[in-house]
């Protein structure tokens, strides 16, 4: 969500989805993940070995976010299910503090607009990228994907 795009954007199958994953998260092993090896289908001679990355190398827009951003999505995709943090403590994280208060208190059908200084924002894209498009007339014209 981050990003505004998926994480792991596999398309083919499950192995091409699990090849993403442990590219960014690095191949589970014993060390890292005490008993993979007895899970039924751990296969890891399947997988290009990978060691894990740092998520703001992999994730661009996190290197404009808090620092404390990245150590929130390192506890939410831990490839060790018993190392990631639940949904409940991920709310006390310091991500979610810089929220006005009323956010978290809100009814479920009361809009986040409610909230004194809550608005739309631009989505941060690529500003270098445009599309060229063909108007009806015939003619071309840049759109700016960010308008």
């Amino acid at each position: 969500m981050l990003q505004g795009a998926p994480a792991f954007p596999g398309v083919t199958d499950e192995f091409e989805q699990l090849q993403k994953i442990w590219n960014v998260l690095g191949v589970p092993a014993e060390d890292s993940w005490p008993g993979v090896s007895q899970l039924p289908n751990f296969r890891p001679e399947r997988f290009l070995l990978s060691k894990p990355k740092r998520f703001r190398s992999v994730w661009k827009r996190l290197q404009r976010l808090p620092p404390h951003t990245e150590a929130l999505v390192q506890r939410m995709l831990s490839g060790v299910p018993a190392d990631r943090i639940s949904a409940q403590d991920s709310l006390q994280h310091a991500f979610f503090s810089a929220l006005p208060p009323p956010i978290m208190h809100l009814g479920d059908t009361v809009s986040i607009f409610k909230v004194r200084g809550v608005q739309l924002e631009a989505e941060v894209r690529d500003a270098g990228h445009r599309e060229r498009k063909v108007s009806s007339s015939g003619g071309a014209f840049i759109a700016d994907p960010l308008i």
